[in-house]
């Protein structure tokens, strides 16, 4: 595994995406991360001897870990949508899986048709489609105005996420614009209607992920014969909560 930024160029702008990248086979794993976190969300797949063929990206989306936070970037998901598309532009000799959790379930519904048309997979980890998805962080985020958010707010979260996961999440490298922009946009798509569908209108193999401990989950009802993975002993984070039993059904729903 190589840590490597990767400049796109979006909008006439460039922007320097912070990645860690293994390239082993033609098939490639596209890991994309939740608000508030970073690519070290899935840190534990490195080390996993079931992924060993396959190519494996991780990315930190713009104004989270380490890739660039400026301040002239919407934050939309539609445009952290299109910063994914320059990225894998990189890589367009590969099969694409897409592994996306939280926030970037959103974000991944809405790449650029030729992207997702030739998608093979896409595991949905507890990512948002509908509006009572956005519970943990986003829509409190937005009850307020941002210099609000940012003095009184932020601030709490930084603590309260400073140890959480074993330092696999980074929450200390958001923006606090880019965070609040961010979950601006979420619950806008997420109260859309539109995420849900677009998740059922995926032409590819697909999958939804969820912690034990959500099993009342709204969206659970609404998914239909979408095969739903229910991960034991985890919440929200179903990547490291139970990471063993995880890992091991990612690469089962991959084959």
């Amino acid at each position: 595994m190589e840590n490597r930024n990767i400049s796109i160029i979006l909008n006439g702008f460039t922007y320097e995406i912070a990645s860690s990248l293994r390239e082993s086979g033609e098939e490639l794993i596209f890991l994309l991360h939740g608000l508030g976190c970073s690519k070290e969300s899935f840190r534990d797949i490195w080390f996993r001897d079931e992924f060993k063929n396959y190519s494996i990206l991780a990315i930190d989306l713009p104004g989270f870990g380490e890739s660039s936070k400026p301040d002239d970037f919407s934050y939309k998901m539609d445009d952290h949508a299109l910063v994914c598309a320059e990225v894998l532009k990189e890589f367009s000799s590969k099969r694409l899986h897409i592994v996306a959790h939280s926030m970037s379930g959103a974000i991944g519904l809405l790449f650029p048709p030729a992207v997702l048309n030739s998608t093979l997979s896409f595991a949905n980890l507890e990512g948002n489609l509908i509006s009572e998805d956005c519970g943990i962080l986003s829509r409190k985020t937005i009850d307020l105005p941002f210099h609000e958010f940012e003095k009184d707010v932020m601030p709490g979260f930084k603590v309260q996420f400073k140890n959480f996961g074993e330092g696999r999440f980074f929450f200390d490298s958001s923006s606090p614009w880019g965070f609040y922009k961010s979950a601006q946009s979420l619950v806008f798509w997420s109260d859309s209607g539109q995420l849900l569908s677009r998740f059922k209108n995926l032409p590819c193999k697909k999958a939804y992920f969820y912690g034990d401990s959500n099993s009342s989950l709204a969206v659970l009802r609404q998914l239909d014969e979408i095969e739903k993975i229910e991960i034991s002993k985890s919440g929200h984070f179903v990547a490291n909560d139970n990471v063993d039993e995880f890992y091991f059904r990612l690469k089962a729903f991959l084959c």
